[in-house]
């Protein structure tokens, strides 16, 4: 299991390490553009090049035959680039230029963002840090009293017959059977299989398949959502949770405008790069050409990105396939651990105090 606050921290690090990246590659833009509009500029450089390997050579040199003190030819290096340094501070203050316009920018001073000063996190690191915990949990439709330790078996009956006509067999989708009589259900031994096996998938998170949770309303499956979207979101990990409403109305919103806001940027760039993507009630939204061309977008590219995304949906995996396509029925199927929820609706249960 991965430690919350290593993870956390490693994620700084890389934050931070781009950061240093970032920094060098403007640098370099900017004397790209110098050396266009101040060609002198790059002359002196090329200069202070061709002097710092003449003095590389020459203290080689000096260091076998003993030719020159090396402290006089550290001084006199000194003193020539000391001079080719005022020279470009002259040239660049005449054009406009601030005199460290070449220099390396830092976004913290401090540190030159390496995130540590005197072996200890910088004021740039901690920030980094509290605005990463922030950003775990992406959708605030997660209910933070939803956790494993909650979830109560009790509205889960040992045994339960179901007038049934259909049964499915081989992968789920083929050789539909008529049967008249009842099925057995064990809903109470079924649940408890279930949070075991999410259980799991928490603690390997991110080495994992994507789920389907599969059942009627009022089993579980949004309560089991959130367990898991809790869990991850204490370990460091970006969750991102959206009823499949809202996950698609995000697509419809967008799909003809030349230009989006920036919280719909946002979303979307975490609809396909969040750790963990949970859709929850799929089917409830209205389908159309565009959702299903959407579904298939998102699915595969989490694929390919290795990126988990769990489902819950009452819809039976028959219907799945009639609803969404064969296309994406095979990714989902072919990538995904699937459960299928059953017993009486906990909702009426609890109203009705059984």
């Amino acid at each position: 299991m991965k430690n919350n606050k290593n993870v956390d921290y490693q994620k700084v690090i890389k934050i931070l390490d781009q950061r240093r990246l970032d920094n060098i590659k403007e640098q370099q833009k900017r004397i790209r553009a110098i050396y266009e509009i101040i060609p002198e500029i790059k002359k002196i450089d090329d200069q202070l090049n061709e002097s710092g390997i003449k003095f590389i050579k020459y203290m080689l040199a000096n260091t076998i035959n003993t030719i020159e003190p090396v402290d006089d030819i550290s001084r006199k290096f000194k003193k020539n680039n000391e001079k080719f340094a005022k020279e470009k501070e002259t040239l660049l203050k005449q054009h406009g230029y601030p005199s460290n316009h070449l220099d390396l920018q830092f976004v913290c001073s401090e540190c030159q963002d390496e995130g540590f000063k005197n072996n200890k996190p910088c004021q740039c690191f901690e920030y980094e840090l509290s605005k990463l915990k922030k950003t775990n949990t992406i959708e605030s439709q997660i209910n933070k009293d939803e956790i494993f330790e909650n979830f109560n078996f009790d509205f889960y009956v040992y045994r339960l017959y179901e007038e049934n006509k259909e049964i499915q067999k081989g992968d789920g989708t083929e050789n539909i059977q008529e049967r008249k009589e009842p099925i057995v259900r064990y809903p109470r031994a079924n649940i408890e299989a279930i949070v075991k096996d999410m259980r799991k998938f928490a603690n390997d998170f991110p080495e994992c398949e994507n789920v389907i949770l599969i059942g009627k309303a009022g089993l579980g499956k949004t309560f089991l959502c959130n367990c898991i979207a809790n869990e991850l979101i204490k370990k460091g990990y970006t969750v991102l949770y959206l009823s499949a409403i809202n996950l698609f109305k995000h697509f419809t919103d967008t799909r003809f405008k030349d230009k989006i806001s920036e919280s719909q940027e946002k979303l979307e760039r975490q609809i396909f790069e969040s750790e963990l993507l949970i859709i929850d009630d799929l089917g409830s939204e209205c389908i159309t050409k565009f959702v299903v061309t959407d579904f298939f977008n998102i699915i595969n590219s989490r694929n390919l990105a290795h990126k988990s995304t769990i489902i819950s949906t009452n819809l039976e995996l028959k219907e799945l396939k009639e609803t969404y396509s064969d296309r994406i029925f095979s990714r989902l199927y072919g990538s995904s651990q699937i459960h299928c929820f059953y017993g009486e609706d906990i909702r009426i249960q609890k109203k009705y105090g059984r």
